[in-house]
């Protein structure tokens, strides 16, 4: 099986906004050709996590490739 060519790699990852921990120790990996479908409550952190992704918002931590 062919390795695969990660578009998105999120290794240990924190996120904060204002001082509040959004995510810690995130894991995320995905791949040309995978949908990746983000829910959860208002204030969850889903826009912060987009804005990280397109580096509008930095990591406090971690590794992202």
């Amino acid at each position: 099986m062919a390795e695969k060519k990660w578009l998105l790699d999120f290794q240990g990852v924190q996120i904060a906004r204002h001082e509040h921990i959004l995510f810690e120790q995130l894991d995320l990996q995905v791949a040309a050709g995978e949908f990746v479908y983000l829910t959860g409550p208002v204030g969850s952190g889903k826009s912060t996590l987009l804005k990280t992704i397109s580096a509008e918002v930095p990591l406090t931590k971690g590794k992202a490739n």
